[in-house]
């Protein structure tokens, strides 16, 4: 009687500790679910984050581009050495205002033509001197330093209707391409009037400026902000 009672006794215990082992694995099961539950979660909450930090991204991208920069394509060789055809640019007009030595896409929309990229010579009220033997040019006095411009020292530099001196009107600018004997520019594209015997440049205006180059993202290997071509002009014979 006393072993019946032991045997049941035991197996008693038995039943109860594999209960508890059932518990116990239902418990660490959940547990597990829970974790997998949880860590799901945070995945979703970091995919999220990122696609939420993406689409701002875009947005953002998308109103500069749209209100602060442009990105246009080089047409032509009136900038070279300084540009050639076929690169590509970042332009801005954000609170610019024109100066010497600036290169600037032009609007020609008045004359019914294709903008054009040009280097700003000078300014508003500025007097601007050009010698056409030797391709010095001097603005309120000051001899310019242009070490971009491409020239042949056996020729003169054109001038076309452009006088040796003048002045530049109020809100014009008076531009020229880097290439000065292959461009189109202020000196043609201008009026020149007298008054009191002082000539003045009516042509381009400051509103005609679309935006200041800024870098140059094609080709690769020449990306980067806009520099002067070289140290010295590079001269040619033919």
């Amino acid at each position: 009687m006393m072993n019946e009672n032991f045997d049941k006794n035991q197996q008693n215990e038995n039943l109860t500790q594999e209960n508890s082992l059932v518990t116990d694995t239902e418990k660490e099961t959940e547990i597990e679910t829970e974790i997998e539950k949880q860590g799901g979660k945070r995945l979703v909450h970091t995919v999220f984050e990122w696609l939420e930090t993406l689409a701002f991204a875009f947005i953002f991208v998308l109103v500069i581009f749209t209100f602060a920069l442009k990105i246009v394509t080089v047409d032509g060789n009136s900038m070279n050495r300084t540009l050639e055809n076929g690169e590509r640019l970042i332009i801005s007009n954000l609170f610019y205002e024109p100066k010497t030595g600036d290169i600037v896409i032009i609007s020609r929309e008045r004359i019914d033509k294709e903008p054009i990229v040009k280097r700003v010579i000078a300014t508003e009220g500025q007097k601007v001197e050009i010698d056409y033997e030797s391709w010095q040019v001097t603005v309120d006095g000051v001899l310019l330093d242009e070490p971009y411009v491409y020239y042949k020292p056996d020729e003169l530099m054109r001038r076309d209707r452009c006088p040796e001196s003048f002045t530049v009107d109020k809100n014009m600018v008076f531009v020229m391409g880097d290439n000065r004997n292959n461009s189109s520019d202020s000196r043609t594209q201008g009026e020149y009037h007298y008054v009191n015997g002082e000539c003045f440049y009516v042509g381009y205006t400051e509103d005609d400026i679309i935006g200041k180059v800024l870098f140059r993202i094609i080709p690769l290997h020449k990306f980067g902000a806009i520099k002067p071509a070289d140290p010295e002009p590079i001269i040619t014979q033919e």
